[in-house]
């Protein structure tokens, strides 16, 4: 009886998936272009997952979360890219958000 307890426990506990660390999206107005920078961005969305920089010095930075509720069926997920110029302002914002179930 104490296995079964125990794999019914598991099987609970094993039924959920997160990835990436959670942000509000509402919080991207707070962005203006032209005007705000990474430090601005991190200090409202948390430390970026990625990053790239192409050869004009443009960079872009990205956060994304991700969360799947095996039980429930329920899923979120949300993704932020933000681009900078060589500058270190802000010329581009692009965001998704997508919840299912």
């Amino acid at each position: 009886m104490r296995t079964i307890a125990l794999l019914a426990l598991f099987a609970l506990l094993s039924a959920c998936a997160t990835v990436g660390k959670d942000f509000d999206l509402s919080l991207l107005d707070q962005l203006e272009v032209n005007v705000s920078t990474v430090d601005d961005a991190v200090a409202l969305f948390g430390p970026h997952s990625s990053q790239t920089v192409g050869p004009t010095g443009i960079a872009t930075y990205g956060w994304s979360y991700g969360h799947t509720n095996g039980l429930t069926g329920r899923s979120e997920s949300r993704a932020l890219f933000l681009s900078f110029g060589a500058d270190g302002k802000l010329l581009q914002k692009s965001s998704s958000e997508l919840r299912g179930r």
